[in-house]
């Protein structure tokens, strides 16, 4: 679908890509890694080949698994990481990253963060008075304001990227 829809599209690792393929990337103006980096075994290595190759005034845009999710805090708390067959704990996920893992892997391969979002949550008690303990099965948990609450029940964030001036 995306092939159809999209300028350029495709599904070749880098070290397949031919000197035109990757002279053709300054021209783009969005790079689209939506569910991916956590399929790969150096994600670092695969942003900054598009650091270096990305004209300054494009975005990428990221979306990845919170590992640091109420459920899997409690679940490692028992001893236990189910995986499945999607989800957070994917079976061919081979990266995982809470929200701080994110935002370092980005800063340290030359972008910056313009924009944070989560893309899906569990549905969770609301509270309205911080800082709170949680339970999470064993695990007790100290809860210091509304953004933490959102953090540990994001399943999902997304992010805009652009590059780092230097």
């Amino acid at each position: 679908v995306a092939a159809s829809r999209l300028d350029r599209f495709t599904r070749q690792p880098l070290s397949e890509w031919t000197d035109a393929d990757i002279e053709q990337l300054r021209s783009v103006d969005t790079v689209l890694l939506l569910d991916v980096l956590e399929h790969m075994y150096n994600p670092w290595a695969e942003l900054e080949f598009l650091a270096q190759h990305l004209s300054f005034d494009a975005q990428v845009v990221v979306s990845l698994p919170n590992v640091g999710h109420i459920s899997v805090l409690e679940n490692l708390a028992s001893g236990a990481f189910p995986y499945a067959a999607t989800g957070i704990l994917d079976v061919t996920h081979v990266r995982f990253f809470t929200l701080a893992g994110m935002q370092s892997m980005f800063d340290q391969t030359g972008f910056q963060i313009d924009g944070t979002w989560i893309l899906n949550r569990s549905a969770n008690t609301e509270i309205k008075r911080f800082p709170v303990n949680v339970q999470a099965g064993k695990l007790t948990l100290q809860v210091q304001d509304p953004a933490e609450w959102e953090r540990l029940n994001a399943i999902q964030f997304g992010f805009r990227l652009s590059l780092k001036a230097t």
